[in-house]
């Protein structure tokens, strides 16, 4: 049961990380490690990554799980942790 939950979750992730634009989908994607086999990197990793100050990913990450989470609730979906 538990492991249909998490799929279930798994795709309304998935469905939601499509309505975000490529720079924020790759800065979550980034910071919490949604590609398979990677593990969530710092601020400096994706700023590096990216070619901007860990400041900036930063400010676009707050920006990013607030449009998440309005995005959620007007699905009605249940992501933990946003």
């Amino acid at each position: 049961m538990e492991e249909r939950v998490n799929m279930a979750q798994r795709k309304a992730i998935s469905e939601i990380l499509k309505e975000l634009d490529g720079r924020e989908r790759r800065v979550i994607s980034c910071r919490f490690g949604l590609t398979r086999g990677s593990e969530p990197e710092t601020l400096e990793e994706v700023g590096n990554r990216l070619g901007v100050t860990k400041e900036r990913v930063r400010q676009i990450e707050v920006r990013t799980l607030e449009k998440l989470r309005r995005i959620a609730r007007r699905k009605q979906v249940d992501i933990p942790g946003i």
